[in-house]
């Protein structure tokens, strides 16, 4: 039996979450009111939008952060209870993308997130009609948009101006054709119609991605799982693999065909293998055959089985298809979905999530694969390889980057679990094989501070709440891809006594829809909270508390709960941290079939 003070009354929730709200607040003081813009692509520069009434959203963010190291600060659950599959554009734009910038600008993380990514649980789709109520829609244009796509050009979209739904109008300037170098990517950049980066003039853009979608015809949970952790393993570790270019007789193919020969020939002085293959016109022979060492592909096809092919997806790899239906990902096709490609292994894939037309400008270029090879990340090459995303969802890492040459950091004045007080400050350096010209300080996922290559990064400690604390030095390396590499240090703030100590009883590893308990000890305190990154779960008026965790308010997999204590001072000195509370909440077994769409008409 458990007593009523177990468990957090409902009418405390709200008082909860602004208690915490104001205790983070503190640690909003700490951030840099203008830093200089980078790019490069890090867990820090990443905004999670998580569906707080979907397990599966939950469960692959979860798995998602632990493996990305993605701050709980950066992680925003929000509520989809509508279509699995189309989202209005009214709806899109007045709740959806509203809500998460506003969320963005709150929690003052407007200089850092680069990426707005999904977890599964939100529609593919965005229905824009609304948008032309008068006029007849063309066939080429269509009347649906992608989540990615329309979250990606959300300054136009936000605006109803209707260019974002015209593949001809020159909307993406981050787009880079075969003549432009490949470059990094920043939210904070303006991009010109040359591709020029400047402070004000110019469109600004986030990259976006679906981590998976796991209704419908996509992928199971554990699909999306499984690559996503593949896709983490190949950071950095330059493939030895082929990039394959499928030539194929067919419409879908044709119209990219034309580019290949030119992006073999950078692939090569990139130093990557590239190989152009002529299909055969066969659901097999569309692929290719009996290769192992797939890096990427490109197909051009509407229906294919990878598996018979006898070729193996190396990690890291994007494969895609230019076909009518490769992200129509609920209900009845009889066209292969980019799901398949993912759950062979593929980092990335892409698709429209209606009929396209041949028009090769709404898919991506095959230059996609020279921007990877130079070191960007997934995201980055994506988005500057198609004219006009609209259309397109992405889904897959789009932190993956197999061939970053990634900053190896260390650092002076400063040790793992070392107690600091007062103003601290440290020298940042790096291996001299990758140089580095700027380095970033980020306390608990928050930009606090920067120095260019050589100089010292301080902190005030005073001005945060005692105990743990977690620091990022990120290195940006000097080339234009500006590759990020990272140190993760945990550290205690030890400014003023304070103690506290948590476990979890029975054990760290719980099953999931079970509830456990959260022991805490924190001498002095007159309040404990404990949290899911930034979702109250419970609190106690006491010092020594025992409270009840639900593990559904939770979702499976790898997971960190924070526990705060609050005294009576004020300021920073009022809240103090114990060491997150890491475990590992077991999944109940379920019976799995494989989502393989059933043939029939599109």
């Amino acid at each position: 039996m458990h007593s009523a003070d177990d468990v957090p009354n409902p009418k405390n929730i709200v008082t909860i979450r602004q208690q915490i709200q104001r205790i983070v607040l503190l640690l909003f003081g700490a951030t840099i009111a203008a830093p200089q813009v980078f790019a490069g692509g890090g867990p820090e520069n990443v905004f999670l939008v998580v569906n707080s009434l979907d397990e599966d959203s939950r469960t692959i963010a979860n798995h998602y952060c632990a493996l990305r190291q993605i701050p709980a600060s950066n992680v925003f659950e929000t509520t989809w209870d509508g279509s699995p599959n189309v989202i209005t554009i009214k709806q899109f734009r007045t709740k959806l993308i509203a809500d998460i910038l506003k969320e963005i600008e709150a929690r003052r993380l407007t200089k850092q997130i680069d990426y707005i990514v999904y977890s599964s649980g939100f529609p593919y789709s965005v229905d824009f009609l609304l948008d032309f109520p008068d006029k007849k829609v063309p066939s080429h244009r269509g009347r649906s948009a992608s989540l990615t796509g329309m979250t990606y050009l959300h300054e136009i979209v936000r605006q109803k101006d209707k260019r974002y739904a015209n593949f001809q109008a020159d909307v993406n300037h981050y787009f880079a054709d075969t003549r432009r170098r490949s470059t990094g990517f920043s939210s904070q950049y303006a991009y010109g119609r040359t591709g020029r980066m400047t402070p004000t003039r110019g469109s600004r853009y986030y990259l976006s991605t679906m981590l998976g979608y796991t209704a419908g015809a996509g992928n199971t949970v554990d699909e999306v799982i499984n690559y996503l952790n593949i896709s983490a393993s190949a950071d950095g570790t330059s493939p030895r693999g082929t990039i394959y270019l499928m030539q194929n007789p067919d419409a879908r193919a044709i119209p990219r065909v034309p580019f290949f020969g030119e992006v073999v020939e950078q692939l090569q002085r990139a130093g990557v293998r590239a190989e152009i293959i002529a299909g055969d016109a066969k659901p097999i022979g569309v692929l290719p055959i009996q290769k192992r060492d797939v890096a990427g592909a490109v197909v051009g096809y509407a229906k294919f089985d990878w598996a018979s092919s006898g070729s193996r997806i190396l990690p890291g790899a994007i494969c895609e298809h230019l076909t009518s239906y490769g992200a129509v990902l609920y209900g009845t096709r009889s066209q292969t979905l980019l799901c398949e490609f993912l759950r062979h292994g593929a980092a990335g894939a892409s698709g429209t999530v209606v009929e396209p037309l041949s028009i090769w400008q709404k898919f991506p270029h095959p230059n996609i694969h020279v921007r990877y090879a130079h070191g960007c990340t997934l995201g980055e090459s994506f988005y500057q390889a198609v004219a006009n995303p609209y259309q397109l969802l992405i889904v897959g890492d789009p932190l993956c980057r197999p061939w970053a040459k990634i900053p190896t950091i260390r650092v002076e004045g400063i040790q793992p679990d070392q107690r600091l007080k007062g103003t601290v400050a440290f020298k940042p350096s790096c291996w001299v094989t990758v140089p580095v010209s700027r380095y970033r300080l980020f306390v608990d996922g928050r930009l606090s501070a920067e120095c260019k290559a050589g100089e010292s990064l301080s902190m005030d400690t005073t001005k945060l709440p005692n105990g743990y604390h977690e620091l990022r030095i990120v290195g940006i390396d000097r080339t234009p891809i500006e590759t990020q590499g990272r140190l993760i240090l945990p550290v205690y703030f030890d400014n003023v006594e304070r103690k506290i100590s948590s476990r979890a009883s029975p054990s760290r590893q719980v099953k999931y829809g079970s509830r456990f308990h959260v022991e805490v000890n924190a001498p002095g305190a007159k309040e404990i909270l404990v949290y899911h990154r930034r979702r109250a779960l419970a609190s106690a008026q006491r010092s020594r508390a025992r409270v009840m965790i639900d593990t559904r308010d939770i979702g499976s997999g790898p997971v960190e709960l924070t526990i705060i204590a609050k005294g009576t001072d004020k300021g920073a000195t009022n809240a103090w941290f114990a060491k997150p509370l890491s475990l590992d909440i077991i999944p109940t077994p379920r019976i799995v079939t494989p989502r393989v769409p059933p043939i029939g008409n599109p």
